[in-house]
């Protein structure tokens, strides 16, 4: 019983980190509309794509050095769920960087050799090690998932056009572009860190 309390709580506190993301960034694209106009839109359209392009660069620079599975991993101070997450994303770089042109195709994620490989990670010294597999459907992020799928040439696509796409934003009027700039904000963290690109 103990334990399936303790992955309650640390789901919980996953999904309470996610919400104040998603509302933070939202707060900072209605207040970046507000205080700078149409220009907000143009510095979030540049950001935008900067962010598809440049993160599997990113999280490998940062995911690399770190031993996340097995007996020697390293416990480190995040929910299980986050640890998985990070598992997952460090897996998935390095299955881009094997065809990082073209990708492995279209919805290819939940067929990409060694994805339903096990692994375990350490939480502390006090908690038993949890596991997952290296990638269950899809990467837990939409940016990955396309660079994974469809390798750099659909990335630059999406960098484009969803840049274009929130520069556009800048065309409404004050009340509608605040919100939409908000609203786009937060779906981009949201997919960033949870939902998969061919979920519905």
């Amino acid at each position: 019983v103990l334990p399936a309390k303790v992955s309650t709580v640390l789901i919980v506190e996953a999904g309470q980190l996610l919400l104040i993301g998603i509302l933070a960034v939202g707060a900072l694209g209605w207040g970046a509309s507000l205080l700078f106009g149409g220009r907000a839109t143009r510095y979030a359209a540049a950001l935008f794509a900067f962010i598809v392009l440049i993160t599997p660069v990113a999280i490998h620079g940062v995911l690399a050095p770190l031993n996340l599975t097995g007996p020697n991993a390293q416990p480190l101070p995040l929910p299980n769920s986050g640890v998985v997450r990070l598992v997952i994303w460090k897996f998935t770089v390095d299955r881009i960087a094997e065809r990082p042109l073209l990708g492995w195709g279209f919805d290819s994620a939940r067929r990409i050799p060694g994805g339903g490989e096990p692994f375990n990670i350490a939480t502390s010294n006090r908690r038993p090690a949890v596991g997952d597999i290296y990638l269950p459907l899809h990467p837990h992020n939409q940016v990955l998932q396309i660079w994974l799928e469809l390798g750099a040439i659909g990335a630059l696509i999406v960098a484009v056009v969803g840049g274009w796409i929130i520069w556009r934003i800048g065309g409404l009027s004050p009340p509608f572009r605040h919100g939409a700039l908000a609203l786009a904000g937060s779906i981009v963290v949201y997919d960033c860190l949870s939902f998969g690109a061919c979920e519905c």
